[in-house]
């Protein structure tokens, strides 16, 4: 796998985190978390609010099934 892809792995597994932490919790083999960071967020693979980053849910990300009760 890529690093592209494995960062996009490392924010899906771990939502909701700033850049600084993804590079702490990203594989040791993948350098310059943030500018694949960077290029995600310029290709919507990942949306940053506040900060914080989270896997846009499609392709390979996304749900199998919508459990939502009203849906």
């Amino acid at each position: 796998m890529d690093e592209y892809r494995q960062v996009l792995h490392t924010v899906a597994e771990n939502p909701g985190l700033p850049v600084e932490d993804l590079q702490e919790v990203a594989p040791d083999d993948v350098n310059d978390v943030d500018d694949h960071v960077e290029r995600a967020l310029d290709q919507e693979d990942i949306i940053e609010m506040n900060g914080k980053h989270w896997i846009v849910r499609q392709g390979e990300f996304a749900f199998e099934t919508y459990d939502h009760p009203v849906s």
